[in-house]
């Protein structure tokens, strides 16, 4: 009898493990789009013709992601830089589209510096600085989810065009409902920020959309914004983020109920070993 007891709790014991390892498979989230991309730059025009240096490295297949664009130039009587550093790490480690989602680190941090300028011969100069991610999944039963980090930013008064701005949001696309939506921008020394966050709920089936980026940006002369007498401006890393986004699957009440009694049915089995 006593065999008996114990083999119908390991087989009861068993069947709970293997249902609910079968709801978390199925609970997990699906990737289904990822842009990851940093830019930068650093140039001047002398009417129409360009002179700088510039890059740009992008991915969309949804592996982790980790690319600097760091952009020096100097030459008649400009020196500039403009600075990129993006990531995304996921997990699990780089799932590709259609691959497993459960939550990514989140990372971006730009800079942009103009030390020496020469506005006049040149009619525009700039230095740049792009890191920016977008990730789409999908879930098909409800999910508790976080999003945890800090971010900044900070630009100076010098007398050129200095922005440095960033944003993360995390939106429901079927609905169009926006859990996270927080821009930040500092332009010419007003509006610095530093900030942690904190953010979490539940969210049910549907597809959502993470993005997060920060951009600097300096720059005289012509620019889009106005005349700028000079360029000099800017400064190193001074607009960053650091990360993690998350998803858990909220247990059924059935799933609940099968993990207690896995978790119940070892300890029976020593109740059964010491009464034999």
């Amino acid at each position: 009898m006593f065999a008996k007891a114990v083999l119908r709790s390991s087989v009861r014991a068993l069947a709970s493990l293997q249902a609910l390892v079968a709801f978390s498979a199925s609970a997990q989230g699906v990737l289904t789009y990822s842009d990851q991309l940093a830019q930068a730059d650093a140039l001047y025009e002398v009417g129409t013709t360009t002179f700088g240096n510039s890059g740009i490295t992008r991915d969309l297949t949804g592996v982790d992601f980790h690319a600097i664009q760091s952009r020096s130039y100097s030459a008649g009587g400009f020196t500039g830089k403009g600075y990129a550093e993006h990531g995304a790490t996921f997990f699990p480690s780089s799932p590709g589209i259609g691959g497993p989602f459960l939550g990514a680190i989140l990372d971006a941090c730009t800079s942009a510096e103009i030390t020496r300028s020469t506005i006049g011969p040149h009619s525009y100069e700039e230095a740049y600085g792009l890191a920016s991610g977008v990730i789409e999944f999908t879930i098909s039963d409800p999910h508790f989810w976080s999003w945890a980090g800090g971010w900044q930013g900070a630009s100076f008064n010098t007398g050129a065009y200095n922005l440095v701005d960033a944003e993360i949001s995390f939106t429901d696309l079927g609905t169009g409902t926006p859990y996270v939506y927080d821009h930040q921008a500092s332009l010419n020394g007003v509006g610095d920020w530093v900030q942690n966050f904190a953010y979490g709920g539940v969210i049910g089936p549907g597809s959502y959309r993470i993005t997060w980026w920060h951009q600097s940006y300096c720059a005289g002369g012509n620019t889009p914004f106005g005349f700028y007498s000079t360029g000099v401006g800017g400064g190193p890393l001074i607009s960053c983020i650091n990360s993690t986004f998350q998803i858990t699957p909220v247990p059924a009440p059935g799933a609940a109920t099968l993990l207690v009694l896995a978790v119940l049915a070892p300890r029976r089995r020593r109740i059964f070993a010491r009464r034999a």
